[in-house]
Order: structure tokens, then sequence, then C-alpha cells
């Protein structure tokens, strides 16, 4: 039996009744014009894919860098660039000397985008990073990494050396950072060189290689604090710590940064890392123990004994596994008394790092050319999923990336929409949404997922005779440099170009060829967590990717899987609107929902006469009277 709400109808009128008055309405030209739903109002949509435009923001010629019209910052650029991220509009690049010894320091250039004119230039006065240690006979050393938390406020440079550095960039710092720069150059000797008050040694790190950060989640939100709150280090070793950073310059407080100055009256102030705890070290194995990425988040749970559960996650990523963690870190009696400078991290871990639990994983393992087998264990089960592939042997890779796009960062506002995870592997990318559920220490906490391989180029590959399509000869080329994910789609980023791929049914959905000088080469792409923009850049040029209107066209594809309720959802067009109901009242007739499908079909344009034709033809005559009244009723209203 069929559950619908039939609605109240008081009268009994004959079916041909019902057709002739129905036949009079169409004879006047009252059926022509029928919008079952009012248009709803447009909101404003953030991206927009199929119509992706790339252009050049910066154009650096190493001589002088011009950012577009919009942007008035002209400086002086003489070295090629080496990294570039952006966090809350804030643009953050390194550039240093190109020679093999270098005799000068690299150099971090700040950029607030709103407020371009004002370009604040950074020297690293590391010695070790341009000077040689003649007492130890060793060569200056490099920057193996540089991790910026959302804000773009906190900054720690980890060097080759396993040496850490912590670098405000509050406005507070970077202006004691240039009076304290210009007096050092003037009377500084090659053995006095400092590093000025911004930037400061973080001891307690020394020896860390660290290969990720996972930065507490309320920096997410984009505004600025003294604190980086407590956060997660990952190294090359396989092993997390937890520490809290402070600048201790700042003249910006809050409440929470109170609490947490507070708790460390008693330390020195003028210390950043305030604590390093181990917190947990991941199983051996025979693959990569670097630790490729972390991310964590906190979330809060109402009962019905008026308590709030306090739960949290983690999830790290090495080569070739992805490791799940989750516990229920506290009991509240209300959000309100939360306290900022609470140790979830240590809490998290805890019941993993006495092996009580052991934490969930994923595992890609190639067993043939054709196959892989994704593997998935937690505390109480084990399960083997094969996967097929149209590629080659593939493998975990040293370009394993995590990355999460969570909707709530570019609206402070509850999005009831999951964080998005994509990991890219040596066999795809790996997509799945991130539950916040009643998890307990050993469940996972990725939900509906899928494994997308990569995708052949669509344009010949520079430098190659190929044509596109499968070719072993150059299937090296089809392994992306890096990814980044948008709410719907993922950008991958080659040697030459760009490709976006629908993450919902795994169509590359656009392909831009970079504009690169010979023997240019991209470097990385990274992404704003919190205005969600998009960056690319090599030695020479930097650009910005803008996508609008992303979910334009999505629609189509949750009708094709016949998920009605989500394509309705992502529709603003009166037209395409009907399209769907006319697609959904077929799906239902096919299926022998007649009640349902007489129901969509009062509510969109398909042909009278089909409908009753095809009532008709399978005998639902109760079906057909419902559509007809149902019709009559809602032509009534508009007349």
């Amino acid at each position: 039996m069929e559950d619908f709400n039939q609605p109240a109808i008081g009268y009994e009128q004959p079916q041909e009744s019902i057709l002739e008055e129905l036949d009079s309405l169409r004879q006047s030209n009252k059926l022509i014009e029928f919008d079952p739903y009012p248009p709803r109002k447009s909101q404003p949509e953030l991206f927009s894919l199929g119509r992706v435009q790339l252009s050049t923001l910066i154009i650096i010629n190493n001589t002088h860098c011009k950012i577009l019209n919009q942007y008035s910052s002209r400086f002086s650029l003489e070295q090629p660039l080496q990294l570039l991220l952006c966090n809350a509009h804030i643009l953050v690049f390194l550039i240093s000397p190109s020679l093999p010894t270098p005799t000068s320091p690299p150099q971090l250039v700040r950029i607030d985008l709103n407020e371009p004119s004002l370009v604040d230039t950074i020297p690293l006065l590391i010695p070790s990073l341009f000077q040689t240690n003649y007492q130890n006979k060793q060569p200056p050393t490099s920057i193996y990494r540089i991790h910026c938390d959302p804000t773009g406020r906190h900054l720690i440079i980890s060097l080759e050396s396993a040496q850490n550095y912590y670098v405000s960039l509050s406005p507070a710092s970077i202006n004691q950072q240039r009076a304290a720069t210009q007096h050092s150059i003037r009377r500084a000797t090659q053995a006095s060189i400092t590093p000025g008050p911004a930037i400061r040694l973080l001891s307690k790190l020394r020896g860390l290689l660290i290969t990720s950060v996972g930065w507490h989640h309320s920096s997410f939100n984009g505004i600025p604090q003294s604190s980086t709150r407590e956060i997660i280090l990952a190294t090359s070793t396989g092993a997390l710590f937890a520490t809290l950073l402070v600048d201790h310059h700042s003249q910006e407080t809050n409440s929470s940064d109170l609490s947490i100055t507070a708790a460390f009256s008693r330390i020195d102030r003028s210390t950043v890392d305030r604590y390093l705890k181990p917190i947990y070290t991941l199983p051996d194995s025979s693959d990569d123990p670097i630790i490729r990425g972390v991310w964590w988040d906190v979330w809060y749970q109402h009962t019905t004994q008026n308590r709030v559960i306090k739960r949290a996650l983690a999830i790290i990523v090495t080569s070739g596994r992805l490791f799940q963690f989750v516990e229920q870190v506290g009991i509240l009696k209300s959000r309100r008394d939360d306290d900022a400078n609470d140790e979830v991290l240590e809490r998290l871990f805890g019941s993993y790092q006495s092996n009580r639990v052991l934490p969930s994983w994923l595992i890609f393992l190639c067993i043939t050319k054709t196959v892989n087998t994704l593997s998935f264990s937690s505390k109480t089960h084990q399960i083997s999923l094969s996967i097929t592939l149209e590629s080659l042997e593939l493998q975990a890779t040293q370009n394993s990336q995590l990355h999460v796009y969570n909707p709530t960062s570019s609206n402070p506002q509850y999005s009831p929409n999951p964080p998005i995870l994509s990991w890219m592997t040596g066999a795809g990318i790996y997509c799945g949404e991130i539950l916040h559920g009643s998890q307990e220490a050993g469940d996972g906490v990725i939900g509906p997922s899928e494994l997308i391989p990569f995708p052949l180029p669509q344009h010949p590959i520079a430098g190659s005779s190929s044509s596109p399509g499968p070719n072993p000869n150059t299937e090296i080329h089809h392994l992306p440099l890096a990814l980044c994910p948008t709410e719907y789609h993922i950008v991958l980023l080659f040697p030459d170009r760009i490709q976006i791929v629908c993450r919902l049914d795994g169509r590359t959905v656009h392909e831009e060829i970079l504009d690169l000088k010979p023997g240019e080469r991209i470097r990385a792409i990274t992404t704003d967590s919190v205005d969600q923009t998009y960056w690319l850049y090599s030695e020479e040029s930097i650009f910005e990717l803008i996508v609008k209107n992303e979910g334009r066209d999505i629609w189509k594809v949750y009708l094709a899987r016949k998920d009605f309720e989500k394509a309705l959802s992502h529709v603003d067009m009166a037209i395409d609107r009907d399209k769907i109901l006319v697609s959904q009242a077929d799906h239902y007739l096919e299926t022998g929902k007649y009640i349902s499908a007489a129901q969509i079909y009062a509510q969109c344009s398909k042909p009278f006469e089909e409908v009753v034709l095809g009532f008709i033809d399978r005998g639902e005559r109760d079906a057909l009277r419902y559509y007809l009244i149902s019709r009559l009723e809602r032509l009534k209203r508009q007349v």
C-alpha cells in the first residue's frame, strides 16, 4: 500500500465532467503557461564550473611584479618564487636566491588582498639558511616546508636540518620586525645576525621534520587569534605531537586567548612553543612512514539528559594508508562550559596510544594490473573490496595528499552538508563524506565514498607526440602533481595544465592548458580554505583559478542517479524543475507507484493526453481520478 497524502475532496465528480472542464481550460489557453512551483529566491553561488576562467593575477619577470588593475601594488622582485600560500585573503610567498650556495637570506612577502598597496617583506635572517657553518663545515641548509594557519597569522618554517622556526604575521610583529631588521643590517656581522622579534626558534621542536600540521578547528573561521590553540604536528617518522604556539607580540586578544594566557602564566611569556606532547605513533609498516596529511575536528551532540557530548576526530594519511581516529572527549552542561584550554588531543588519542583500541584504516594494495584492493580494518571487522580500474599498475604515491573541503569555512552559519575528504593516492582520488555522528573509539568517520580514477588528458601533452587517450608510454604524465577540492569538483594540477573532475560522477568537465614559457614548470596549487580561492604558481608566474556557479548543472548529475530530492534542491530555473518533476513522475509510473506518479504529474507540464493514456493503459483508474482532480484544483487556483 502506497503512503501518500491524498488532498481532502468533499465531492464526487464524474470523470467525464472533469475532462470537459480541463478541455475547456486548455482551449482557452489557460494551460499553456503552467508553473507548478514559484521560482525560488536566487542565492549567490560561490563557484562556476564549465565556465572556469584561468587568469594571471600576478606576473613575475624577475624584475618587477604587477598585480592586475584592481590592485595597485608594485614592488621589486629580483629572485625566483619558491613557495606561495594564501589564507584568509592574505598572500604569502617565499623568494630566495637561486644560486647553489646562497649568500643572502630568503624573504617572505606578505600582501593583504584587501589592501594590496601595502606590501610587507620579511627577510628570514636565519643564519643556517644562507651562511656556511665553518666550524662543522656544513653548507647552508634549505627550507623543507612552510605551514600557515587558515587565518594567515601563524607560520611554521621547517628546515631540512630538522630545525623549526615560528613567524608571526600580525601587523604588530611585522612592524617590530621591520625596525629590528634595519637595525640589524646596519650593525650586524656574519656572526651576529639574529632572526628578529617576529621570527623565533621553536626549541622544543628541535629534531622534528614537520611534514604536516593539523590546525585547530576554530581557525577555519578566518578570525585571527594570538595563539594557534591546540594543533597536531605530523612528522617524517610517523609520530604525532600536540603543541600550542603563542604570538607574544600580539596586541589582539579575545576570551580564549586570555584563558590560554592565564593557563601559562608561570611560563616565560616570550616562549612561543608552550609545550610539546607526543600523542601517537603510527604502527610500523613496510610502506613509507612519512605522514603526508592530517586534519582534525570537534563537534557537539545534545543528549536527552540536557548534556552536551563533545567528540573529536582525526584523519591521518601516509603515502598509501589512511587512519581514522574518533573519541568522546568530554561531557558538558552546555556549549558555554567548553574550556578553550581543554587538552582535547590527548583524550582523542589516549585509547589508541595505550593500544586499548586500534584505529580504523584504509590501505590501497595493487595485486594485478587492472584490479586494486581496498581494505578496511577496525576494532570489529575487516572487509576487502575489489575495484576495477582502466589503467596500468597503480601504487602508493609520494604525492599523497589529504584535503578537506568544509562547507562551513566560507559560511560562518551552520551548514547541513558534511565536510568532504579528498585523498590523492596512486590508485586515484579517494573521496568521502566525513560524518559527525555518535561514533565511539575505533569506529570510522568516513561515510559514503568512492575511488575516482585519474582522468586522461583531453589535449596533447606538451613535448609529446602522443594523441589524447590511453597510451602506456605516456601514462606517467597522467599522475597529477597536486589536487584541491571544491564543493562538487576536484582540481587536478599537471605540469602543463589543470583538469577539473566532477566528484559526483568522475567526469572531466574542464581542462585548461597553462600559459607557461618554454622550460617553465608549474610548482604547486594552494587553497585559501577560508575564502575558497585557488592559486597556482611557478618560479615566474602566479595564477588565480576563478570558479563561479559551481552548482549550476549539478542537478543533472543527481537526476541521472534518480536522486530527485537532491536534484530539486540544486535547481533554480522553473523549466529545469519541470524536467525533474516529469522524470520523477515517469519513474514512479514505471515502477508501479501510481498514486505518487499522479501527485507529481499534477505539478508538472507533461502533456495531459500522455498522462491520461499512461494510466488508462495500465488500468489505474484510481490514480487517474487522483490526477484529474488534483490538476483541476490547481488550475482553479491559477485562474
